[in-house]
């Protein structure tokens, strides 16, 4: 029975709304891993999901990635080699993932086979810890180091000290990811097109967009600047001529 998959009013609900969503001009559509897999799942629910979203030929993000999904994320790595799907993973860890040092270096392990098998894949990951030891902290912050993530997000209760300090190292690794880009010519999704005045100044063609490896509201911004009839939704191509912080300033292609 284990290779049968049935699939579900909620698995076919979430595929019949997203191809809705792209018959009526989505671009980009995101999907929180952890709503349509749990710990019980078939494993090949979330590759059949991808498979059937990709028809759409729209852009498909994997957010909310936890590790009793990562099994299933391996039969999904093919459609992003092929392009059928983003090639971006967006993980979630928790204290308990932080605390535990065994954990991190599989990950770690994991994270190296997925960039083998997917080389242009982007990782990111939303960090969120408690009260750790001042070991477990320092495995933390190896792991950042040796991870080198393209970007990481950090929520603690503990001291800000921290995470400035993780958030410190995440960007200066983000900010050489980002540097290395210069020079390449990429495709963007315009999030939003500015046409204003901004302190008595004219502000016209120019857009704000999103490189495949960012995600909104929680990864970073490309500043196009003499860009012309850019709309909302559009995805064009760019070439990348400065990083700033992280985020970058580009051109048209």
């Amino acid at each position: 029975m284990e290779n049968i998959f049935v699939v579900d009013d909620m698995i076919a609900g979430i595929i019949a709304e997203g191809k809705k969503f792209a018959d009526n001009g989505g671009q980009e559509l995101l999907l929180a891993v952890q709503d349509i897999i749990d710990d019980e799942s078939d494993l090949h629910c979330l590759s059949y999901v991808c498979k059937e979203l990709a028809k759409t030929n729209i852009w498909v993000r994997l957010l909310n990635i936890c590790p009793q999904h990562y099994q299933a994320l391996d039969e999904v790595l093919a459609l992003m080699k092929e392009g059928e799907i983003l090639p971006y993973i967006g993980i979630a860890l928790n204290h308990r993932a932080c605390a535990d040092k065994e954990f991190l270096d599989t990950l770690l392990e994991r994270i190296s086979n997925w960039r083998e098998k997917v080389p242009h894949i982007t990782v990111r990951a939303t960090i969120t810890f408690a009260d750790l030891t001042d070991e477990q902290y320092l495995k933390l912050l190896y792991f950042v180091e040796q991870a080198q993530l393209y970007r990481i997000n950090f929520f603690t209760t503990q001291s800000t000290e921290r995470v400035e300090q993780l958030q410190e190292l995440q960007d200066s690794i983000t900010h050489a990811h980002l540097f290395d880009m210069i020079g390449s010519v990429q495709p963007v999704i315009i999030d939003t097109v500015i046409d204003d005045e901004i302190d008595g100044e004219k502000i016209q063609n120019v857009a704000l967009g999103r490189l495949v490896g960012d995600a909104p509201d929680i990864d970073g911004i490309v500043q196009i600047e003499d860009i012309y009839g850019a709309e909302r939704g559009q995805i064009v191509h760019i070439e990348i001529v400065e990083v700033v912080g992280t985020n970058i300033v580009a051109v048209p292609f």
